[in-house]
């Protein structure tokens, strides 16, 4: 096997292993028997860019991309099926639905029937594929002020950081073997911004520190 080869099986393999997160989730979602303060967004964000980088792999013919990206959106249906299934406020999912389905369909749609040339469409969903996936990278750190108040990265999850680092290193350095920008740019930011976030871990420990009073 070729270097690029290897590389693409084993960013291939963590990739899948990071979306299987999401499995933990749903079990604890299901032992709670409701989703209480678990967010549905992060699973809609990913599924929507798991689309769009499928859509961009078949059109760059890089079948890495589509498999990955295959796999990860069907773990991510899964996984929005179940939050669904456990949800009590449905009205509410289906709004967030119709607006990612909308986010998704409408690019698919310009791309196919608006855009010229293969090569123009190539540049316009690699440039959103980036956009959605820096997005992704950086969502832990929204809770940076609330980091910086409490002094406590409680809230935060060290392995997934850890693991999303591993991740993006290994994208970035197949991106570089391929030559396609749209696959280095948003794993290289990918990767600084889980460095900010080993930052955080750093300085904040994971329990706030205790408040020690001085008594006279």
């Amino acid at each position: 096997m070729e270097a690029q080869d290897i590389v693409s099986w084993v960013a291939t393999v963590c990739t899948i292993g990071v979306s299987l997160v999401g499995l933990e989730i749903c079990a604890k979602i299901a032992r709670k028997g409701s989703p209480g303060d678990i967010s549905f967004i992060p699973f809609l964000i990913m599924f929507i860019s798991a689309c769009l980088w499928l859509k961009y792999g078949l059109l760059r013919r890089v079948y890495s991309i589509v498999f990955v990206n295959s796999v990860a959106a069907l773990l991510q249906s899964m996984y929005m099926c179940i939050y669904y299934l456990y949800s009590l406020q449905r009205a509410h999912l289906h709004r967030m639905l119709t607006i990612g389905l909308l986010f998704l369909f409408i690019p698919l749609v310009y791309i196919k029937y608006y855009v010229p040339d293969e090569s123009s469409a190539i540049n316009l969903l690699g440039t959103i594929c980036c956009c959605i996936t820096v997005i992704s990278y950086g969502s832990p750190l929204a809770s940076v002020a609330h980091v910086i108040k409490t002094k406590s990265t409680e809230c935060m999850s060290f392995s997934l950081t850890t693991a999303n680092f591993i991740v993006s290193l290994e994208w970035l350095f197949y991106g570089s073997l391929l030559k396609d920008v749209y696959v280095q740019m948003p794993n290289m930011f990918g990767a600084l911004l889980c460095l900010i976030q080993f930052a955080l871990f750093f300085k904040y420990p994971a329990k706030p520190r205790p408040i020690t009073s001085i008594t006279t």
